[in-house]
């Protein structure tokens, strides 16, 4: 529980908490923290590198659906 409400959770209800205030401005950008172990998962580290791999796919699909509205939507992988 915790992995997912540090590493998923706290993207998911800080994107719900900013994309309405961004969408009225029509300008916004958003930086999630993912990590190199959601692009290539290392040993014993199953869940957060699937938590990381989330972070990953999650950017992505907002960068997506929010760049008609004027908002940016990076991670970075350190």
């Amino acid at each position: 529980d915790r992995i997912a409400n540090v590493n998923m959770r706290s993207i998911y209800n800080g994107a719900r908490a900013v994309v309405p205030h961004f969408k009225s401005n029509k300008a916004g950008a958003i930086l999630n923290v993912a990590s190199t172990g959601g692009v290539s998962p290392r040993p014993n580290l199953t869940w957060y590198n699937a938590s990381k791999g989330w972070a990953i796919a999650a950017t992505r699909a907002m960068a997506v659906e929010l760049a008609p509205f004027g908002i940016r939507v990076n991670a970075i992988n350190p």
